[in-house]
């Protein structure tokens, strides 16, 4: 009883971790494609180190959330049965 209890508190902090992740990483394309302003003049102003440095890390975070969700789906799997 007190294993699925704790697969349940594990279950829990995954899909928070989750969630704030995904949360992150909409900010981060966000703030990608405010750098990519197509409607912009001037290209000289266009901080393309800055958003490669986002990207990569929104390819981070899009690895992170995937190891996680398989996570979740496992921790499910044993809760479950």
């Amino acid at each position: 009883m007190s294993e699925v209890l704790a697969l349940k508190g594990l279950l829990a902090e995954t899909k928070k971790n989750i969630n704030e992740l995904s949360l992150d990483m909409v900010a981060d394309m966000r703030e990608v494609r405010g750098l990519y302003n197509p409607y912009e003049d001037d290209l000289a102003i266009i901080d393309a180190e800055t958003a490669r440095i986002k990207a990569n890390k929104i390819k981070q975070t899009q690895s992170e959330i995937i190891r996680l969700t398989s996570k979740k789906k496992q921790l499910e799997r044993e809760i479950n049965g």
